[in-house]
């Protein structure tokens, strides 16, 4: 079973002295996907994988970090083929859920052009337009 937690690189500092943090992604090795959060190393307690007090959003933060885990431990433990996977394999799969949600808007876009050419005079489709 892949194994997930929140961290920080302390080699990749930016010029503000600031980290990304990231969720580790243990199986069969080791990769990291990176979230939208951000803080100053000494803000975050590596051990335990949390953001510290001295954060004014650590509460927010921690619980979004945790959420995330959360969605990642989900999609793995819906994933059958998991033993076969390479750590590398597993992490593009995690990042494609975005994609395959883009792929899903994409696809209804293209499915209404091709209703609207095969009936162009329906009054609904100004509706759906507008929205």
């Amino acid at each position: 079973m892949a194994k997930l937690s929140a961290t920080i690189r302390v080699d990749q500092v930016q010029e503000d002295g600031k980290v990304n943090i990231k969720i580790r992604v243990y199986h069969k090795g080791t990769r990291y996907l990176p979230t939208k959060f951000y803080v100053m190393k000494e803000q975050f307690n590596i051990p335990e994988g949390v953001v510290r007090k001295s954060h004014s959003q650590f509460s927010y933060i921690n619980k979004e970090l945790k959420l995330l885990i959360a969605k990642y431990e989900t999609q793995i433990m819906k994933m059958d083929d998991l033993d076969t996977l390479t750590v590398s394999q597993l992490v593009k799969r995690l990042k494609g859920r975005k994609k395959q949600n883009a792929d899903l808007v994409e696809m209804l876009k293209n499915k209404t052009d091709r209703l609207k050419k095969k009936d162009p005079d329906k009054k609904t489709w100004d509706t759906i337009n507008n929205t």
